[in-house]
């Protein structure tokens, strides 16, 4: 088993994950997937970085299976998530109705009860993982490597490899996309083989080579059926075929990178505590700016950051990755000043 303690590599592939995320959240909020024009320099650009940044979501769950070990207190840490999710969607519910007047019914409710009413698939799924993983990690603990590497083998044959190569994914055994707790088990069983095991002779330099390949063909999938769709009667609408999170395209591009960051290694102690102490406030930021009030009403996207603007500019790369990372720095401010004045009150309650 590898070493226990805290990797810094995966500290930093947390913040880079969730920029990668709500840069594809710039780009659908832009509308650069759907309403530019085909086959234009953006729309290449658009869905190229679509690709590289898919691996982002399934990165958070690998990460989580490869400290399995430490998977304890399971509903504990389930009920400060409810609680951060709650917390935020009463704040941003409470400033939004005060600065534009009030909240509809509907706003009401879902900032209320964000997670029975689903507002954030990715809390809700990984909730559930929380939940199964004492028994998932039971298994993990009474299995050989062979026994291990088998189920592995039995998930990707179930629940990755048919999702690639069957065009609809009602054919299959998960038709979730990977926005399901199966898919989640499946990469969390992968990552705890990875900490057991190690990965044998898999250098950095074939990491990075495999992920940028598995990007490409996923790429070219792309534009190769949106050139030939209208052609091929059966491939209308089906152009993000391997843009799904079990793609075991993206499923190999997502172990790769992870691998990358796991082997990573810093020179300076200075940036492992900054990058541990920022790390500690992502998920906050996924709470923050994919909240349902300030989506349905495009504050992000178009009132603040007017995304949109940058559709035919060569310079829209550029600025998505840059107010991506932006809007990640901004939130795990603001979550450190809400952590600071949070412990400030409980010690002023407490005299």
């Amino acid at each position: 088993m590898n070493d226990a303690k805290r990797n810094v590599g995966l500290d930093l592939l947390r913040i880079v994950s969730m920029t990668m995320i709500v840069g594809m959240h710039w780009f659908l909020g832009g509308g650069y997937l759907n309403d530019t024009n085909e086959f234009a320099f953006n729309w290449y650009s658009a869905w190229l970085f679509e690709a590289a940044f898919h691996v982002a979501v399934n990165c958070f769950v690998l990460i989580s299976g490869f400290y399995y070990d430490k998977m304890t207190g399971s509903i504990k840490k389930a009920l400060v998530i409810c609680k951060q999710v709650w917390l935020y969607s009463l704040i941003i519910a409470f400033i939004v109705a005060m600065i534009c007047g009030g909240l509809s019914k509907s706003e009401i409710i879902y900032a209320l009860f964000p997670i029975t009413t689903k507002r954030y698939w990715f809390i809700n799924v990984y909730i559930g993982l929380l939940l199964l993983s004492p028994y998932i990690n039971k298994i993990i603990c009474n299995i050989d490597k062979e026994q291990h590497k088998r189920m592995i083998i039995i998930g990707l044959l179930l629940f990755s490899i048919p999702q690639t190569i069957l065009i609809s994914e009602e054919w299959t055994l998960d038709s979730t996309s990977g926005y399901g707790i199966i898919w989640f088990v499946v990469l969390y069983i992968t990552a705890s083989y990875i900490r057991k095991y190690g990965t044998g002779r898999l250098t950095r330099r074939w990491c990075i080579y495999t992920y940028f390949l598995c990007i490409m063909l996923i790429f070219a999938s792309k534009v190769i059926i949106s050139i030939v769709d209208d052609k091929v009667p059966f491939l209308v609408g089906y152009s993000n075929w391997f843009y799904r999170y079990n793609n075991i395209f993206v499923f190999v591009a997502s172990v790769m990178i992870f691998v990358w960051f796991e082997n990573l290694t810093f020179r300076s102690w200075k940036s492992e505590r900054i990058i541990t102490f920022a790390a500690g406030s992502v998920l906050p930021v996924f709470i923050l700016h994919a909240n349902h009030i300030i989506g349905n009403r495009r504050i992000v996207w178009d009132m603040i950051l007017h995304t949109s603007y940058w559709r035919n500019s060569p310079w829209m790369v550029v600025v998505a990755i840059g107010e991506s990372f932006g809007i990640v720095c901004m939130c795990i401010i603001l979550d450190k000043v809400r952590k600071y004045m949070g412990d400030k009150l409980i010690v002023f309650v407490r005299k």
